[in-house]
């Protein structure tokens, strides 16, 4: 039954994109060739990995809405993304239904997929709550995720997917918001600037916003690439291409992919901004192949431009991209008794040897709604 219902949202979400396919195809004939800048996405070269970032100025809380299909429409069947990483969902996960998570978003689309999510857990401004970031590694590359995390402030500022391939060559993968310059008196306290300030006055830190992301973030990377290639892509909220943080990168080991392409002049990022404020950053170890921002209107819906990488498979994971075959599900069938004890009889034994009842039932012990900082930290 939930399998019916999936291919029918499927069917749905396939028929809103109908005139959404036409109206793309249109705009990426006539867009591509004179606002394009770098390699065009539409070609992707064989065993390369391709990261795809932007920051859409919100996810939205309902699945529903169009912005949401065409978004996810564009990285399924557009982008040829193996990785993605949105910044700024404007979203407290923890307060969405189950219908309306980033998982939930990314199963209608992707057999195959790994996700991570993060928001301010200290902040309770409701469900849409500014800041955060999420990012998913779908197909065949999802098999490849060693393990994920997020920002240890729990702030919502970054999230990171793990990659292990031959002889543990590890490559981990950021997706980062930086928060904005510092609102207005008369603005809400909620910006994600506000956000952070309030965090730093409640522990009684000597710092601001900006030097607490540059200083976590650059001590983070530091202590990660001396083990691991790493891939950072975020929205800075400054000049990504001469500004300190630019240099910053430079001087712990990172390199902006945009600069290694040498495209020419790296246009702005946001639809009303004069210099480009996002970027992908890479350890010198990653081989970048092609690198590309499509026009404003083409890609996840937002107001900021979409931008891609694509990293050799061999840089990346240590080896080349072998396929893995799924497996058919394969059902109970009740009717032969044999076969029916055979499954509990080795039901129970898993159950007794991982102790799966009594941790279950110390967790519903444990466990209140809304859930504690302590427990949402541990998830």
């Amino acid at each position: 039954m939930n399998q019916m219902k999936q291919k029918s949202k499927i069917c749905d979400y396939l028929n809103i994109h109908e005139q959404y396919k036409q109206e793309l195809a249109g705009r990426l004939k006539t867009n591509e060739e004179s606002e394009y800048y770098g390699d065009l996405h539409t070609k992707k070269l064989k065993e390369t990995v391709r990261i795809w970032f932007t920051n859409p100025c919100g996810i939205g809380i309902d699945p529903n809405k169009i912005k949401n299909h065409n978004s996810f429409y564009f990285l399924r069947y557009k982008s040829k993304c193996d990785i993605f990483g949105l910044a700024e969902t404007n979203v407290n996960w923890h307060l969405l239904k189950g219908s309306a998570s980033f998982y939930s978003r990314v199963k209608y689309y992707w057999n195959r997929f790994k996700t991570t999510t993060s928001h301010n857990i200290h902040a309770k401004h409701g469900i849409n709550q500014r800041g955060g970031t999420c990012s998913a590694a779908v197909g065949q590359i999802a098999h490849r995720i060693n393990k994920v995390g997020k920002d240890n402030k729990g702030l919502g500022r970054w999230v990171w997917l793990e990659f292990k391939g031959r002889e543990n060559h590890t490559t981990r993968v950021y997706t980062a918001y930086r928060p904005g310059s510092r609102p207005p008196r008369s603005s809400k306290r909620t910006t994600v600037f506000h956000q952070h300030d309030q965090y730093i006055r409640d522990n009684k830190l000597k710092t601001d916003p900006w030097k607490m992301f540059y200083n976590d973030i650059i001590m983070e990377i530091t202590e990660q690439i001396k083990s691991k290639h790493i891939v950072l892509m975020l929205d800075i909220n400054q000049n990504a291409i001469e500004g300190s943080f630019n240099e910053q990168m430079e001087s712990i080991g990172l390199r902006n992919a945009f600069k290694t392409r040498e495209h020419g002049t790296i246009p702005a990022t946001h639809h009303r901004g004069s210099q480009p404020i996002s970027a992908i950053y890479h350890s010198h170890s990653l081989k970048v192949v092609r690198t590309g921002i499509p026009p404003i209107g083409i890609g996840v819906s937002g107001d900021h431009r979409n931008m891609y990488a694509d990293f050799t498979a061999e840089s990346f994971l240590g080896q080349q991209m072998h396929m893995v075959t799924d497996h058919s599900i394969k059902t109970l069938h009740l009717r032969d008794p044999r076969v029916y004890k055979k499954f509990i009889k080795t039901l129970k034994k898993h159950l007794q040897e991982h102790k799966l009842l009594q941790k279950g039932q110390l967790l519903f012990s444990k466990a209140s709604y809304p859930p504690t900082l302590d427990q949402i930290m541990i998830n």
